[in-house]
């Protein structure tokens, strides 16, 4: 599929399964805004865009801390400055961590995790509105299988997955009238270093995780990636309120089924 003069604005793209979007999307000729925290990942992801960029595809850099309303309003303000226009926003700024209910600190982490999981969505969702409508665009947000399968030690992030999601249906729900489209993707398991899910523990063998899984592999950011491709494409013009699921049936294995009943 081609995004030629789409703007694709992709929060948490410096590193992670957020790099490997807007790398994916550069290479579908998109004009591609990387942001994240640290302006090195940041330099690092936008050049690798710049080099698989087709159809003269630009590529813009901005460092933005999402736990701040006035630079979540300035990464919309200088997409919309540089190119014009904004015709996907992809939520992929995320936090996870492990914290316990009952730690004396988890109220902070809790305000933290829902910060930047939850707040920083809804906020950048809804400053996008008018630009959206404009292009009949869409939002794209990246959520997990977390979402609705709770996880020992990982409680916080788990709640604000399941947040996300609700959000994501909410906000399809409210926003129909104006044409613009809201899914979700539900990552699992995924290769190490690029992981998404809090599935993914690094005390885990990959044998272990494998458990999980009838389809014996872990999964790959790229097919993260063409999910998020297709929901954004015009292929998907009847599809909103989704929350899409890319988990090898994991949840649907004799072990987490077993894993489960515990």
């Amino acid at each position: 599929m081609s995004f030629y003069r789409k703007v694709v604005l992709v929060t948490g793209s410096s590193s992670g399964i957020g790099a490997v979007i807007a790398i994916h999307f550069s290479q579908l000729g998109a004009n591609v805004v990387v942001t994240g925290r640290n302006i090195c990942r940041i330099r690092r992801v936008a050049q690798q865009c710049r080099y698989v960029a087709t159809r003269c595809a630009e590529v813009i850099e901005v460092v933005a801390d999402l736990t701040k309303d006035c630079e979540c309003r300035r990464l919309i303000r200088r997409t919309i400055e540089e190119f014009g226009q904004l015709d996907v926003l992809i939520n992929n700024a995320n936090v996870s961590g492990m914290s316990k209910v009952d730690d004396p600190k988890s109220a902070y982490i809790f305000d933290h995790i829902m910060h930047v999981n939850v707040r920083s969505t809804f906020l950048l969702s809804q400053l996008s509105i008018p630009h959206l409508e404009l292009t009949n665009g869409c939002i794209v947000n990246i959520s997990s299988r977390a979402a609705s399968n709770p996880v020992t030690d990982y409680s916080l992030y788990c709640m604000s997955k399941a947040s996300l999601d609700m959000m994501t249906k909410c906000l399809a729900l409210d926003l129909k009238h104006k044409g613009i489209r809201v899914n979700a993707v539900n990552p699992s398991f995924l290769r190490p270093k690029v992981s998404r899910s809090v599935c993914c523990e690094e005390d885990k063998s990959e044998d272990d995780k494998l458990l999980h899984y009838p389809l014996k592999r872990l999964g790959e950011p790229q097919e993260i990636a063409r999910t998020v491709e297709f929901l954004a494409s015009g292929r998907a013009t009847h599809i909103t309120g989704v929350t899409t699921a890319i988990d090898g049936d994991s949840l649907l294995s004799p072990f987490a089924i077993q894993s489960n009943k515990q």
